[in-house]
């Protein structure tokens, strides 16, 4: 629950003129204003400061690494909003931002400092919802007038603590920023929502990696203990929060009969997702029929969907032919790639939709069909809409429900799981014995970007398993058959503050692409900078020798 306290400019102007708290003010809010005066904050300050102490630890690396995938997932949801999602770390030091921003927030956020790096503890600017989270512990809805300076009266922000159960402490916030009155109910149960899912990821993540330093297993192998989920008899492996929210929803749309669009890159698993989609509803009995739309010819795309009748062309069966759909009839077809179908077709398309029928090329005549549609995209469709490469009216009718599935690279630990599923599903293929990662070599996994997502993770342990002679990978064997990019030396390698003042500088200050430049982690980029005493907010300034 968030506290409301419901106080009015003319409150503010008194406790500002006056110096007394005004009657029928909420003692948490009198609290949070007093200490702001306390801490001699300035109630016309317009600009938050920087953070004194920007350097993140271990525990922030992760809270980072816990919170991406959930910040990815909503802030898409709230992409047309004029909303701000951003994560702080115990002390109020903005350490990431969701950056799918509409153009006059996002100039509004850079003119108050509202960015990664800034200082939003209530000693510094005041209350506000993250700085009074922090302080009382507790989530927080501070709107317009509540704020302690004038400059936030404009906003409403609500804000969510993540703690770290062990100890009971605050290790960062959630929070969302928007225009005053414009921060919606669901908006606010939404902070809340995230801060829990990323809470419980952050923790687990935590509990695992105690679990494996006193257990006293050798340093030398990864041992996987996170539970595989399965769904019917479609087999589907992952923990990350951000996959299971996509997974849970894919299950709960199973058993109606809405129309689903699954979209993400290409091999994060969409096709697995309609199996399991099938297979858990109520047509799982009938046919499941998958159709790559961008693998067909675009002159057949038509018929191979809706079928053609004797002579409909050149070359065509005497006998004519049903298409895809009738194949369907009483179970569930795929339309992979959906953003590759010709407009033909996407006229096509939505004749099947309204009528639930087909009419095979050449034939006026109407084939009644009764099948549930799932498509699945890795095109950006709603940039094919506004491009007018797309119909408007038919991506509303196949989006009955969205579920984006994450790209590997933002699934954590996540990538060990099904490395260590595959690389032994591939081994036992094969007759051999079980096979382990190594600590060096999971590490390399976990920090590879994996553009081609799960599907070129089997194929590497596919590799791995049919290859390597050793029952051990480490990063030897990564090294000598693995992708290129993947990290496979230590990070030994990286030296020099010239090289890591470049790197970032040419990043324009963006830790973690300088991280995947330099092939390491942001947190030994954080380390580094620390060791040369490298002022990264000073880098745009620097002169450089070449």
């Amino acid at each position: 629950m968030f506290k409301k306290f419901k106080a009015n400019r003319a409150q503010r102007d008194f406790f500002q003129q006056e110096g007394l708290i005004p009657k029928k003010i909420h003692p948490t809010l009198a609290g949070s204003w007093l200490r702001s005066r306390e801490h001699g904050v300035d109630p016309f300050i317009e600009v938050a400061p920087p953070a004194t102490d920007f350097l993140q630890s271990d525990t922030e690396e992760l809270l980072l690494k816990s919170a991406r995938p959930y910040f990815d997932y909503f802030g898409k949801l709230v992409a047309i909003s004029e909303c701000v999602l951003a994560l702080s770390n115990a002390r109020g030091a903005i350490i990431h931002l969701e950056g799918r921003m509409e153009q006059k927030i996002r100039k509004l956020a850079e003119r108050h400092n509202f960015l990664v790096g800034a200082d939003w503890n209530e000693k510094a600017v005041g209350t506000n919802a993250i700085g009074t989270a922090i302080t009382e512990k507790t989530n927080m809805l501070i709107h317009a007038e509540e704020h302690f300076s004038y400059a936030w009266h404009p906003y409403s922000c609500a804000a969510s603590p993540v703690f770290d159960r062990a100890s009971g402490e605050i290790i960062g916030v959630v929070d969302a920023t928007s225009f005053s009155g414009s921060l919606h109910l669901h908006t606010i149960g939404w902070v809340a929502a995230v801060a829990r899912l990323i809470e419980a990821d952050y923790n687990k993540i935590v509990a695992i990696r105690k679990d494996r330093r006193e257990s006293g297993n050798p340093p030398a192998r990864f041992y996987i203990r996170e539970n595989p989920l399965q769904q019917g008899p479609v087999r589907i492996l992952g923990n990350a929060p951000a996959f299971l929210l996509a997974l849970n929803t894919a299950c709960r749309v199973a058993k109606t009969d809405l129309s689903v669009l699954l979209t993400g890159a290409t091999g994060t698993g969409k096709e697995m997702f309609a199996r399991a989609i099938h297979h858990q509803s109520n047509r799982s009995e009938g046919p499941f029929v998958a159709v790559n739309c961008g693998a067909i010819p675009r002159e057949l795309v038509y018929s191979e969907l809706f079928g053609y009748v004797e002579g409909a062309f050149t070359g065509a069966s005497r006998r004519g032919h049903p298409g895809r759909f009738e194949q369907a009839d009483g179970g569930t077809i795929l339309l992979d790639e959906i953003g590759d179908a010709p407009a033909e077709v996407q006229v096509g398309l939505l004749r099947v939709i309204e009528e639930k029928s087909v009419y095979r090329l050449g034939s006026a005549a109407s084939v009644p069909v009764n099948v549930r549609i799932l498509a699945a995209t890795s095109r950006d469709l709603q940039g094919f809409v506004k491009q007018g490469k797309f119909r408007e009216d038919l991506y509303y009718r196949l989006s009955g429900v969205n579920i984006e599935i994450p790209p590997l690279k933002e699934r954590g630990l996540d990538i060990l799981l099904l490395a260590d599923f595959f690389l032994n599903e591939a081994a036992a293929k094969l007759g051999r014995a079980t096979m382990v990662i190594d600590d060096q070599a999971g590490q390399a996994l976990l920090e590879y970007h994996w553009p081609g997502n799960v599907r070129e993770l089997k194929n590497l342990m596919d590799r791995l398993a049919a290859l390597t002679e050793d029952s051990v990978i480490t990063l030897q064997t990564l090294a000598q058959w693995g992708p290129r990019g993947l990290k496979t030396e230590n990070n030994k390698d990286i030296s020099g503050k010239e090289l890591m003042i470049r790197t970032i500088k040419g990043t324009g200050g963006n830790i973690t692409k300088a991280a995947e430049q330099l092939g390491i982690n942001r947190t030994t980029v954080y380390r580094k900078i620390k060791k040369y005493g490298i002022n990264i907010y000073d880098l745009k300034n620097m002169n450089l020798k070449t």
